[in-house]
């Protein structure tokens, strides 16, 4: 994936407000000693809408190859990252993820937005 074009986007957390559709960001992972990526699907006023990847980076990454980004099982084996599809997260809860762009404007496929498409036929909240 080529480079955001940010000056210094791998290093600061940026505002989720900010965020767009197709933007991958990396945040720490769930161990606490790795890094994940995560896209954003959608967002809005309230916040924004994310998939989460199963890998897992030793180092932040500076790019990462989109097509290679994988969804694991709904409940994940024991060793196995945990991935979310989808998962509507409010402005300030995402922002304590301090998440870090890494790139801008992937394309975000209809297939992609159907837990999204379920959340807004229920006129879900946010956590």
């Amino acid at each position: 994936m080529p480079d955001s074009g940010v000056p210094g986007a791998s290093e600061r957390p940026i505002d989720p407000r900010d965020l767009l559709a197709g933007d991958h960001v990396t945040i720490v992972g769930d161990s606490g000693v790795d890094y994940a990526v995560v896209k954003i699907l959608a967002a809005d006023a309230e916040g924004v809408h994310i998939r989460l990847y199963q890998e897992r980076f030793a180092t932040r990454p500076l790019q990462v190859d989109p097509a290679r980004l994988t969804l694991g099982p709904i409940i994940p084996a024991e060793g196995v990252p945990l991935s979310i599809g989808h998962a509507p997260f409010s402005h300030d809860t995402f922002a304590q993820w301090g998440a870090v762009l890494l790139s801008r404007g992937s394309p975000v496929a209809e297939s992609e937005l159907a837990g999204y498409r379920d959340w807004q036929e229920a006129e879900g909240g946010y956590f």
